[in-house]
């Protein structure tokens, strides 16, 4: 972005002069041979303020502080979706519109998103080509989240030439695939290390003897860890088109506490114990509260 512009969160006080820059990025549409009626409709207030709202509105200022473009995000399918972006043209070809998609993907990233998504025009230069040079890829019909295609097709019945129009993405964190595997390998690691001590507990319980606490030091760290790795791995983020609450992680990490706590009821080898149960509990409230408190820290925009 050239020297005397700057990007910043939106204040209350640019709200009102957001649509005025959409309405004058969308006459460069006329060129294209859009009527200029197809773009007579603007963001709405409410639309704006409920971006304000989440911190997902950006403006690009001048040197004076005045906003000569913005970038407006919503969450859909768990990822970040760019509902609009828009530059003045007498503010164009500065780098602002980059800027912008880079604050985007950049927010995305400490939400703990892996994508950022948005809808386009296939063959006008500043709209799919210019998303491509950013690092953004169309999508085929059969890669569209549920949500994402009820976009695609909404527009499909408001948009002129919804034939025209494509879904786009580019991925902008592989950190929820690395640590949904890594969740994967503990919850294995706490099957593997459960069934080994059941057949053999000679091979793996003189071991917790060398911890403090021993076994109940096992139990706390064991389960705590897998809460965790679960929590930072799958609370916030969409699977198959469905939000996965922090409230359904938990208790899916207390199921399996339980499960397999309780199977020790009949097995010869192993004896149930309150008392690793309550250990078990507390790891996953330890390290659960302590993912919770990451994952928002990470969510808060950053200061400017």
């Amino acid at each position: 972005m050239q020297a005397g512009y700057r990007l910043r969160a939106a204040g209350e006080r640019d709200l009102a002069v957001l649509p005025e820059i959409e309405r004058r990025a969308a006459t460069r549409y006329a060129e294209r041979g859009f009527p200029r009626e197809a773009f007579d409709e603007m963001r709405s207030r409410e639309e704006l303020e409920a971006g304000l709202a989440d911190d997902a509105l950006w403006v690009a200022v001048d040197a004076e502080d005045r906003p000569v473009g913005f970038a407006l995000v919503a969450s859909v399918d768990g990822v970040s979706h760019l509902e609009e972006i828009d530059v003045d043209p007498d503010h164009g070809r500065r780098g602002i519109g980059a800027a912008l998609v880079e604050e985007v993907c950049a927010d995305a990233r400490r939400r703990g998103r892996d994508f950022v998504t948005l809808t386009t025009y296939a063959d006008v230069p500043w709209n799919a080509p210019w998303y491509e040079a950013q690092g953004f890829r169309v999508l085929g019909r059969g890669e569209l989240e549920p949500q994402l295609a009820g976009v695609v097709a909404r527009e499909a019945e408001e948009l002129h030439a919804p034939e025209r129009r494509v879904a786009m993405r580019r991925r902008v964190s592989y950190g929820g695939s690395v640590l949904r595997w890594l969740a994967g390998v503990w919850l294995s690691g706490v099957v593997a290390l459960s069934m080994l001590a059941s057949d053999q507990p000679l091979t793996v319980l003189p071991w917790t003897r060398m911890l403090p606490g021993r076994d109940k030091t096992g139990h706390f760290l064991l389960m705590g860890g897998l809460a965790l790795f679960a929590v930072l791995a799958l609370a916030g983020r969409s699977l198959r088109g469905r939000r996965v609450s922090t409230g359904t992680v938990f208790a899916g990490v207390v199921v399996i506490v339980l499960v397999e706590e309780c199977v020790q009821w009949w097995l010869p080898r192993r004896t149930f114990s309150l008392v690793d149960l309550a250990w078990s509990l507390a790891g996953v409230a330890v390290f659960g509260a302590a993912a919770v408190a990451w994952r928002w820290r990470r969510a808060q925009p950053p200061q400017r």
